[in-house]
């Protein structure tokens, strides 16, 4: 970890911050790129090994050549000896690519499925390349891996954690979920002059920590790429960062990506993005040389700070034409919502405060739909220093009408988009990338083993015949309030049903139901209405507020992971400090209520395909009311929510909605900023500028994440102790939230001379952004 400095010519030496190893800054923006970077990849973590119900994971062992394919161990693959591509080791099991995350030296082998692959028997997946960064090629065949679940608070983490020099091809991932610290996608975490071809992606990744300087990047397909070359990228999973990362890139395709190139390559109508700042609908963060084309964003996207952009949320280059940015033939009609007072309808922000750093920003022959994206009359939201016109052509905002007219996109090429009069453009031939998977018609599937809050397995079905699963459109109707699993009844899809989607089902037979929020304007709860019976169900987080739905009206629920539980109280009085109140929080609730069943008998909850959630009991008016915990470790994303009742007429009633799962928060983020000012010549502080600080401290409640202090002076003639000067206010400054029991990590530095020009208080100053846990 080092610090730069650029010299100005009117201010000399100034602080610009401290670099991590990847060339990104972790203080405001990035400065300049880092001389090798791929070699200062640090290690991050190490293969896991499931335990419980779960499939264990191969032990390692020889099970790919180090150097001659006769230490292979020769049962484990179906073929080939991972030499080369056309001689790649053949995979059609789970527990075959866990043994390529066990072996290091798999790590520079070839790899292809032969059929696709469910990887639910290992609820803890340990990314391929943990240890050592995977340098081989792997190419899906067009096969599908699904229920990949990556949890935890470490970094690089993917189905892929660390590639380098890597092919990847050819690969589908559905109904996945990863989580974790910086630099997390649900393909590759951090990808390094890797080359990606054919890759589609549905899921969720959701990034966690308690500061910006743990991440860099969280994206649908890879976290971070530093080179390399992208084409025929689709997601359409959600990716979500806590608001208390300040400063990551968080983007539907790609977090951050710098000197990548990208090509030919969607996010879908389904995908949403929702981070701080630097959020784009296609990628977060694009820096130094990295380059857009032939691609577009759909979805939502919402930001609560600046950087918010319907296809990228930030560029940001240095230096002179390698380091250049540049989008051509792009579009975005991602929808646009959050707090923040940078928002574009293609780019969110780019340049910075020293407009003199900037590389060339290039954009071609780009638009975006401002109906859809609500931004009606800038291109790029925030830019300190005008962009050069002569490298901005043809860009700009289009009507709805307009961006499905054919004469639009006139200058795009025909050979890879399909453009036509009442649609908006899509890619040509971009299905058959994939090809065929050889073996999907044999995917076997793998039973689930019942879960219940605290441990053990769920009830005992009542005395039935378990009904066998078929494949007729006849309903089967069952004989107790046992889950009704998804290949049993073909009322309810195999998938599962998709949020925001209802079935009921009497005796098996599906009836006439009205589901609908219960408000047009904030809703919290989902109303149910059918035949002789009324229910509620809405979600409530672990401290206790209201969930709510999303846009299209699905039912959010939360489940803790890893050992993020917070149940208890959060934060603790000080004697001789300021009051506050603490919090007391319980874990995540799935709420109902509903009338009409029969008296005395009970409800159960369940989340498909038979996780046992709870019971309760209808009184004697055949109403129930209450809550049911969400366990720990649930998987991350679409599932659906069963509840099995008995009607007043002994029938069973059987209600299944499509949900989300996310994750709990440690605790709601939010951001507190002050300015304070000092006296002529002097570090110490007024008793003004105590009562500013004082007051700072009472709205964080102390409950500090980071707090960033910057100190200043006012333009003088001399300027011999500018830099120390600064440096002197913002350290005391500091010392004086640190010392009324502010927590947290602290930045504190002097940035010499203010840009306010005159002998102006305004001058001497100190800027303090303090990150913090709202209570709840």
């Amino acid at each position: 970890m080092g610090v730069t400095v650029a010299t100005d010519a009117k201010h000399g030496e100034k602080y610009q911050g401290s670099f991590s190893s990847r060339g990104t800054a972790r203080r405001g923006r990035p400065r300049a790129r880092a001389i090798g970077l791929a070699a200062a990849l640090a290690t991050t973590t190490l293969v896991a090994l499931p335990s419980g119900p779960a499939a264990a994971a191969p032990s390692a062992g020889d099970y790919c050549a180090e150097t001659s394919p006769t230490a292979v161990d020769p049962e484990f693959f179906d073929g080939g000896d991972g030499l080369s591509s056309g001689t790649a080791f053949e995979v059609s099991t789970a527990t075959q690519l866990a043994g390529i995350a066990a072996d290091d030296y798999c790590l520079n082998k070839f790899f292809k499925l032969t059929k696709s692959i469910s990887l639910s028997e290992f609820p803890e997946w340990a990314p391929i390349g943990g240890s050592a960064q995977f340098t081989g090629g792997f190419d899906g065949q067009g096969c599908t891996i699904s229920n990949l679940q990556v949890v935890g608070d470490l970094s690089d983490r993917g189905l892929f954690g660390r590639t380098e020099s890597a092919t990847i091809q050819n690969l589908k991932l559905e109904d996945s979920s990863v989580q974790g610290t910086e630099n997390i996608g649900l393909l590759v975490g951090s990808a390094v002059s890797t080359t990606l071809s054919a890759v589609s992606v549905a899921g969720s990744v959701v990034a966690v920590g308690e500061s910006y300087d743990s991440h860099d990047g969280a994206g649908g397909v890879v976290g971070f790429s530093d080179g390399g070359a992208f084409e025929y990228l689709t997601s359409s999973a959600g990716v979500r960062v806590d608001a208390s990362l300040e400063g990551s890139g968080a983007g539907g395709l790609l977090g951050t990506m710098v000197g990548t190139s990208l090509r030919m390559s969607y996010t879908s109508s389904t995908a949403a993005v929702n981070g701080y700042d630097h959020v784009g609908g296609l990628v977060g963060r694009a820096l130094y040389g990295a380059s857009i084309g032939n691609s577009y964003a759909m979805g939502s996207i919402a930001g609560a700070n600046y950087g918010v952009g319907g296809l990228v949320g930030d560029v940001y280059g240095v230096g002179g034409p390698s380091s250049a940015i540049s989008i051509f033939d792009s579009y975005a009609v991602a929808a646009e919502t959050g707090e923040g007072g940078s928002f574009g309808g293609l780019v969110g922000s780019g340049g910075d405060e020293d407009p003199w750093t900037l590389a060339p920003l290039t954009y071609t022959a780009s638009f975006w739909d401002e109906y859809t994206s609500h931004q009606s009359t800038t291109w790029l939201g925030y830019y300190v220093g005008a962009p050069d016109e002569s490298r901005t052509t043809v860009v700009g905002a289009s009507t709805t009408a307009e961006m499905k007219t054919a004469s639009t996109f006139e200058a795009w090429s025909s050979s890879i988009w399909n453009i036509a009069n009442g649609s908006y453009p899509t890619l040509k031939d971009f299905d058959a990338q994939f090809g065929t998977c050889p073996g999907d018609d044999t995917t076997p599937v793998t039973p689930v083993t019942p879960v219940v809050p605290g441990g053990g397995s769920a009830p005992a079905p009542t005395a039935s015949a378990t009904p066998t699963p078929s494949t007729s459109t006849a309903p089967i109707a069952p004989a107790s309030l046992d889950p009704i699993p998804n290949n049993e009844n073909p009322n309810i899809p195999a998938a599962g049903l998709r949020p925001g989607v209802s079935v009921v089902l009497v005796n098996g037979v599906p009836v006439p139901v009205t589901v609908a929020p219960d408000s047009n304007r904030a809703p919290r709860a989902l109303s149910i209405v059918g035949p002789g019976f009324t229910m509620s169900l809405s979600g409530r987080s672990d401290n206790a507020n209201p969930l709510g739905l999303t846009k299209d009206s699905a039912l959010i629920l939360q489940s803790q992971q890893g050992n993020r539980s917070r149940s208890g109280t959060i934060g603790t009085a000080k004697p001789g400090l300021m009051p506050f109140k603490p919090c007391k929080v319980t874990g995540p609730e799935a709420v109902t209520s509903g009338s009409g069943f029969k008296p005395g008998s009970s409800v159960k909850f369940y989340l498909l395909p038979s996780t046992y959630l709870g019971e309760m009991a209808a009184d004697e008016s055949g109403a129930f009311s209450g809550a049911v915990p969400i366990p720990a470790g649930i998987t991350l994303g679409t599932h659906t929510l069963q509840v099995n009742g008995y009607s007043a007429e002994s029938q069973v009633r059987s209600v299944s909605i499509g949900v989300i799962v996310e994750p709990t928060v440690a605790a709601k983020a939010a951001q507190a900023r002050a300015k304070v000012f000092f006296d002529p010549m002097s570090p110490s502080i007024t008793g003004t500028s105590a009562k500013t600080l004082d007051a700072l401290i009472a709205k964080t409640g102390r409950q500090g994440i980071k707090t960033h202090v910057v100190g200043f002076v006012q333009e003088s003639a001399t300027g011999t102790n500018d830099q120390t000067l600064s440096t002197m206010r913002a350290r005391n400054v500091a010392s004086y939230l640190k010392g009324r029991g502010l927590t947290g990590a602290y930045i504190a530095s002097g940035d010499g001379v203010s840009a306010i020009s005159g002998e102006s208080a305004l001058g001497r100053r100190v800027n303090v952004t303090i990150s913090y846990r709202r209570p709840c």
